[in-house]
């Protein structure tokens, strides 16, 4: 208090000087030496005083203008000691506060200065929640008191990685974060591929029946004069072996494992649908050539003249030729079947996969192959 009314009474007599000062200044011009005092105290001081800049003691005193002074504080720490009956109070500076312009402050404290008294053990706290950590968001509590709020931890996918965060921050969708939820990681790529003990499995299972396909069609190759394999109508015995069931097994082990592609993509279902269809074409085409020889033996018959190779390869053709147009569809869909990533399945996970584009036509697709395989288990139950 007394600083203030020192600094006050320093700056009203700058203020009254600089009146003074212009006064005589404007005497000398007009040549009258003398100061009205009655005139100058006419003046208005307040200007003068929002133009004053002086020092004093280790500060420098002016005025904004607004009309207001810099502040500066001292912090002074309150002790109380007691002997006896007799309480002694004093005062101890820990720190000062000094604004030095707009926007420009300084706040200096000492910790190892201040003594607290006795019942706290350290800084008291002014608030009535624990700063939240990285990892957790500040959710405000029912209470007028805005501080007050529970600290919950981030929701999946999000991450805060400063102190009291309100809000957190959303992961990028190829992005996950890490187990404090502190930082966003990339994702882990995973795919059917040749080094998981199921692509391993599901590649040697597809070489194996391949290699057995081949050996029967050498075998049939080999021994095609013998009665046996000339009834056994050798044109479709070759084409389902080689041309269906062969590569049935191997478009397994080149296009459903290993790391999806475009062009992969593209042929897996396609190719995989016309060798199944072409497969199970064959063998109702068998069927039928059986049936229909059975009947032609009947005396009288009008079908003898179906009998032959010609009604088989025509089914075979007819059948796969369904499965050829439901193909192209696909293909030509304005959804082509691409690599894309499931990032909702598996929490940290991108699950590369082939986008099988329209839906309707892709369970066309393995729609008629089991037709097929229904009507040659209904035929051959038959």
């Amino acid at each position: 208090m007394m600083y203030s009314i020192y600094k006050a009474v320093y700056a009203l007599a700058y203020g009254l000087h600089g009146l003074l000062l212009e006064d005589t200044s404007h005497k000398s011009h007009t040549g009258n030496n003398q100061i009205n005092t009655r005139k100058v105290n006419q003046y208005n001081l307040n200007n003068f005083l929002k133009k004053i800049h002086f020092p004093l003691s280790d500060e420098e005193v002016f005025f904004t203008p607004e009309g207001d002074v810099l502040a500066q504080y001292d912090i002074i720490n309150m002790l109380e000691f007691t002997y006896g009956t007799f309480l002694e109070i004093c005062f101890n500076k820990v720190g000062s506060f000094k604004s030095s312009g707009l926007n420009n402050s300084q706040l200096i404290i000492n910790d190892k200065l201040i003594q607290w008294n006795r019942y706290f053990k350290g800084t008291p706290r002014s608030v009535c929640s624990e700063s939240c950590s990285p990892g957790y968001r500040k959710a405000p509590r029912n209470v007028q008191f805005t501080c007050c709020y529970d600290c919950v931890h981030c929701s999946e996918g999000q991450i805060s990685n400063t102190t009291d965060m309100e809000n957190c921050i959303q992961c990028l969708e190829d992005q996950w974060p890490n187990d404090n939820r502190t930082v966003c990681v990339q994702r882990t790529i995973e795919y059917l591929s040749y080094e998981d003990y199921l692509g391993q499995s599901l590649a040697a299972l597809s070489v194996i029946l391949s290699l057995k396909a081949i050996l029967v069609l050498h075998i049939f190759i080999k021994h095609h004069k013998t009665p046996v394999v000339k009834a056994n109508n050798q044109t479709l015995s070759y084409i389902l072996l080689l041309f269906s069931l062969t590569l049935s097994f191997l478009c397994c082990f080149f296009l459903f494992i290993g790391h999806p592609e475009k062009v992969t993509c593209l042929l897996r279902q396609v190719t995989f649908g016309i060798n199944f269809t072409i497969s199970v074409s064959c063998v109702l085409a068998k069927i039928s050539h059986v049936v229909i020889a059975f009947n032609a033996t009947k005396p009288g018959s009008k079908i003898k003249k179906w009998v032959g190779t010609r009604v088989s390869i025509f089914l075979v053709l007819l059948c796969t030729l369904v499965q050829v147009v439901i193909s192209v569809l696909c293909l030509a869909d304005l959804l082509p079947t691409i690599p894309s990533y499931d990032t909702h399945t598996y929490p940290g996970k991108m699950i590369l996969q082939c986008n099988e584009g329209s839906v309707p036509l892709f369970y066309t697709v393995i729609g008629y192959m089991g037709f097929l395989s229904a009507f040659f288990h209904c035929s051959f139950l038959g």
